[in-house]
């Protein structure tokens, strides 16, 4: 799937029926193509760099839940003059330098939703109970909150998932030159005694001093959580929030060495701590886990215009999963941070 330069996009939308899942994107410049749902992507050509049509979306992929492992998908990405990612997770693309923001094919929201049904599970493979216990979307513009749905149930038969998934892609059509966009998304995976509701469906979102938070992880803690009510990712999400003390790379590393050191000491380990977490501006990935390492996969790539980062390698992405332990921070300009934790 080798990208196609373009100087304008064109885009209609000609429904096949009144399911919004049947609506399709078109290109009257350029030749059509389809990608993994999370997200929006863009074909312009850069040179020395490579070309992909790739969803900028964030796909989560989550283990979690009182000593039975859950999972789902996550993706995410920043883009520059517009690009997508893949659910469940999420998608940034910022400021595109003056720019026409790249479509959002309606098609990667589909591929994304029919992942709840062929992603991995535990045992290795896909198997028959999939990830189709929850969904979520999040959708932040110029660093504020823009969308979030979530609800039980599996995505690919969700009106709501479509309609929202949809929304999405016109948000990003009619986005402006100079504007940014963060898309997360998730399929949950819940535990067989695990707890079934909308309330539980990632990404969560929080408010804390003016900034909203999006946040999606992959594990399981090795002791239940104390807090009745609560999922192992929550009480994670609130634990990394608390330790905060600034919002850059610096602040989330320190964060995240607290938050590791406290499943250890707290609740006996963890099996995957695999997270995605962002304020609107920025993206930050971490890999980390005690067992089964080759299920707790994270990959980051950089394609162009766009950075992906997913819990499986999707479309265009390199197949090599970033090494354990070590904090990447995605900023609004592509620029990647690193820092080792573990």
């Amino acid at each position: 799937m080798s990208g196609v330069p373009s100087s304008h996009w064109n885009f209609t939308l000609q429904p096949r029926d009144r399911n919004p899942r049947n609506l399709r994107t078109v290109n009257s410049d350029a030749p059509s193509g389809r990608s993994v749902f999370t997200a929006i992507v863009s074909t312009r050509s850069v040179p020395g760099k490579r070309q992909a049509r790739v969803p900028s979306v964030i796909v989560e992929a989550k283990l979690e839940a009182h000593s039975v492992e859950e999972r789902g998908l996550f993706a995410a990405a920043h883009g520059v003059g517009g690009e997508t990612g893949r659910s469940p997770a999420a998608t940034l693309l910022p400021d595109d330098g003056g720019r026409e923001p790249g479509p959002v094919y309606y098609d990667l929201f589909e591929e994304f939703a029919d992942l709840a049904t062929k992603c991995m599970c535990p045992v290795g493979a896909p198997d028959e109970r999939g990830h189709k216990d929850g969904w979520g979307l999040a959708c932040f513009q110029n660093g504020a909150p823009k969308m979030h749905m979530r609800d039980a149930g599996c995505a690919a038969d969700a009106s709501r998932y479509y309609g929202t998934a949809w929304k999405i892609a016109k948000l990003n059509i009619e986005r402006a030159s100079g504007q940014s966009l963060i898309v997360m998304g998730h399929l949950r995976r819940a535990s067989a005694a695990g707890l079934f509701a909308r309330k539980y469906a990632r990404p969560f979102i929080e408010e804390r001093d003016g900034v909203t938070w999006a946040f999606q992880h992959n594990g399981s803690l090795v002791n239940d959580p104390e807090e009745p009510g609560l999922l192992d990712s929550q009480v994670l999400f609130h634990s990394l929030l608390g330790r905060l003390t600034s919002r850059t790379h610096e602040g989330l590393a320190e964060a995240t060495t607290a938050v590791r050191d406290m499943a250890i000491d707290k609740y006996g380990g963890f099996t995957g701590l695999n997270f995605m977490l962002s304020d609107g501006d920025s993206l930050h990935v971490y890999r980390d886990f005690q067992t089964n390492g080759q299920y707790y996969t994270l990959y980051i790539d950089n394609l162009g215009e766009m950075v992906i980062a997913a819990s499986e390698p999707i479309l265009a992405m390199t197949a090599e999963p970033i090494p354990r332990g070590v904090l990447h921070t995605v900023q609004s300009n592509l620029d990647v941070q690193r820092t080792t934790i573990s």
